[in-house]
């Protein structure tokens, strides 16, 4: 049988759902770079050949790299696979100097929303109008420059971590401040680029000022409970891209901190089609080698889209398990035989024709679905909640234990700036219709507050 090396970090699809499907295909073996639960130790412990914890030495840059390469030495790798983010880079670099399939050379482009922008800017692919800046010099020259308001991001942050929208020329200061704080505190807890930076330190800040694009839901849905962005999940092969399906998103709270996913997509198959083309577009451009591929674009008025940016990675919370649950299609497994240089059994064209049954996964904040603050913050007790109070008949909840945090921890606060960092828990929810998964996730949303003050009496 072969042999995958999985090498584990912080974000992305979580590790209980996909080391057991990485090890249903190959003998697995994981090298944690950042430290896994003890759930996620459990499931690999039962699933996998070894796994190796490296992350009380935090390796960062080159370092990491050599590990990656030691580690696929050691055990005899056919294949090297993550399915975080922020460890891409130094397991694409591992892949070349090992001679394996995966995400390539141009894997900086994935990453980097700079390069990224200039690569689809050369491709005639839409993008927002932007700017860099990497000081507040430059963050105030781009706001005299672009139309405000503006939003300050990390050209390298995920999940809306230490973005700002900044309306007045006077929020300038604070904004980079708030950015910069929310980018360290993620550094803190393993939510950062690996590659880039030496252990404990963040990568150079990379940032980018974007006009606000101007999306609409109007030429798309008819519902407002869904969200003016959608992503299309794929993967790609020795360079040649398999879109899957799209995933539709409630909307989000400020600034863009996204909610719930939801699937299958509801548009019509033709205006999927036409996100379908130019997903591929803006994939091709990149010119992948053969990885996972997560493309997120904004929806605007006449039917038209606008990119934010592609990652040669799964999306993160449940994503995969919703496409297995409506579609499938184990979107894992698939990835994994591609890595092996197998035939990974995906379609050539996005799946587009309506479902009988829905998923999606509902990620728990203290504000509600249009992201009005909560006025009191009950202890998080997931386990305490009726759910089916909550839900409709048929829906089932599952709160993934994997991404919430300890039922009686405290309920975070919600900062706008920590983005996916606010979340307390996600909810993984199975429903038989789209129409009924979109209002048990509002329900969700718009009742949580008041389920955990509840619970807690």
């Amino acid at each position: 049988m072969a042999r995958v090396l999985l090498v584990h970090a912080r974000a992305g699809a979580p590790p209980e759902y996909t080391i057991p499907k990485v090890a249903a295909v190959a003998d697995t073996c994981v090298l944690a770079v950042t430290p896994l639960s003890a759930t996620a130790r459990s499931v690999a412990d039962t699933c996998c050949e070894t796994v190796v914890d490296i992350s009380d030495s935090r390796p960062h840059a080159d370092q990491l790299v050599e590990h990656i390469v030691a580690a696929a030495h050691r055990v005899g790798a056919d294949a090297v696979l993550t399915f975080s983010e922020f460890a891409v880079i130094a397991v694409a670099e591992a892949c070349q100097r090992l001679g394996l399939p995966g995400p390539g050379p141009n894997v900086r482009r994935a990453r980097d929303k700079r390069a990224m922008r200039e690569v689809w800017q050369r491709a005639g692919v839409p993008v927002p109008t932007w700017l860099p800046a990497d000081s507040i010099e430059e963050l105030r020259s781009a706001w005299h420059r672009l139309t405000p308001p503006v939003l300050l991001k990390s050209a390298w942050s995920a999940a809306a971590v230490g973005q700002v929208i900044i309306r007045s020329e006077d929020e300038l200061p604070a904004a980079w401040e708030s950015s910069g704080a929310a980018l360290a505190g993620g550094n803190e807890s393993w939510f950062s680029e690996l590659r880039l930076s030496a252990a404990g330190q963040q990568p150079a800040p990379g940032f980018l000022v974007d006009e606000i694009i101007p999306s609409s839901i109007r030429s798309w849905y008819d519902d407002d409970r869904y969200g003016d962005h959608i992503s299309v999940e794929g993967v790609v092969v020795e360079g040649r891209y398999h879109p899957v399906c799209i995933t539709s998103k409630a909307p989000t709270t400020a600034p863009f901190t996204e909610r719930a996913n939801f699937t299958p997509c509801v548009l019509a198959p033709a205006l999927q089609r036409r996100i379908e083309e130019i997903a591929r577009r803006a994939v091709d451009a990149l010119e992948l080698g053969t990885c996972a591929t997560h493309t997120e674009m904004k929806l605007l008025d006449g039917e038209r889209v606008c990119l934010l940016e592609s990652a040669a990675r799964f999306g993160g919370v449940l994503l995969t398990r919703e496409v297995e649950h409506v579609h499938g299609i184990d979107m894992i497994g698939a990835y994994t035989r591609a890595a092996l240089g197998e035939d990974p059994g995906l379609p050539d064209t996005m799946l587009v024709q309506p479902t009988a049954h829905a998923a999606g996964s509902v990620a728990l904040y203290a504000a509600d679905s249009r992201g009005r603050p909560w006025s009191t913050l009950p202890p998080f007790v997931p386990d305490r909640i009726d759910w089916a109070s909550l839900l409709s008949p048929g829906t089932k909840a599952e709160v993934f234990d994997g991404l919430s945090l300890p039922s009686g921890s405290p309920m975070p606060v919600y900062d706008a700036a920590n983005g996916y960092l606010n979340s307390a828990g996600l909810v993984f929810l199975t429903a038989p219709d789209p129409a009924t998964l979109l209002a048990d996730a509002h329900a969700i949303m718009d009742g949580l507050e008041h389920a955990l003050i509840r619970a807690g009496q």
